[in-house]
């Protein structure tokens, strides 16, 4: 990192699935920067997911993670920024939402109910925040940037799916499944490892009870944000989006 200004980290749980090791790469890239003297250090974070629930949802490592590095920057005392992105666009096209195999309609399943918001983010607007962190160092050192366009109730995944795929969208619906249902879904047919899972099921209760940013507003974010960010609607009209091409 020498003779670099500003650095924007970023470590994958999911390619590896274990917290510890997420740590300890994070804490690598802190200290890299810390003694190359960088300037700016973003650090692709989210939120503590135990701290901020009290203690009673400890097991959302996927959060966890990437928070306890945040927290080793901060305590370092380098100058950093902290970018949470918020829910992938990409998670729901053929992922979440699929046709059911009991009468073909698109669904969207969640153990959530439908009037829960989520920000949305699509990957490709990560350099606009980014690029937004850079041009406004001095005032976004020490804070975080929140990474999504908008709230939007989950239904409202659906509700858009059938502006933009009107003849498939027709019988496309949003269910609310039972927590048990969906923990079997993850194991039994994703074939999940059991700690995966409860990792998942409790982040779908931080949802329900919390939100994705506990309660945090997007408009300090946004009003940094010079270039135009993807809406849900936009996402899904482009042709890499997950569903069928010949979808209409």
């Amino acid at each position: 990192m020498a003779g670099v200004s500003a650095v924007f980290a970023v470590t994958n749980y999911w390619e590896h699935l274990n917290k510890q090791r997420e740590i300890t790469q994070g804490k690598n890239l802190v200290d890299a920067a810390q003694a190359t003297g960088v300037q700016h250090f973003i650090w692709s974070s989210l939120p503590n997911v135990t701290k901020l629930s009290n203690n009673t949802l400890t097991h959302v490592y996927h959060f966890d993670s990437k928070a306890e590095v945040e927290e080793y920057a901060r305590a370092a005392g380098i100058p950093a920024t902290f970018f949470h992105a918020g829910f992938y666009m990409s998670n729901v096209p053929g992922k979440m939402m699929r046709p059911s195999p009991v009468d073909g309609a698109w669904t969207l399943s969640m153990p959530i109910p439908p009037s829960a918001p989520v920000p949305v983010y699509d990957t490709d607007d990560t350099g606009k925040f980014i690029k937004a962190a850079v041009l406004n160092r001095d005032a976004v050192l020490g804070k975080r940037i929140l990474g999504a366009t908008e709230y939007m109730p989950l239904g409202g995944l659906v509700d858009a799916f059938k502006r933009v795929f009107p003849e498939a969208g027709k019988t496309a619906r949003y269910e609310q499944v039972s927590d048990e249902a969906h923990r079997d879904v993850l194991l039994n047919q994703s074939k999940l490892p059991e700690f995966v899972v409860e990792d998942l099921m409790e982040n779908f209760e931080m949802f329900r009870r919390f939100g994705y940013y506990f309660g945090e507003s997007l408009d300090e974010t946004h009003a940094l944000v010079e270039d135009k960010l993807t809406t849900y609607d936009e996402f899904l009209r482009k042709e890499t989006t997950g569903f069928p091409a010949d979808l209409e």
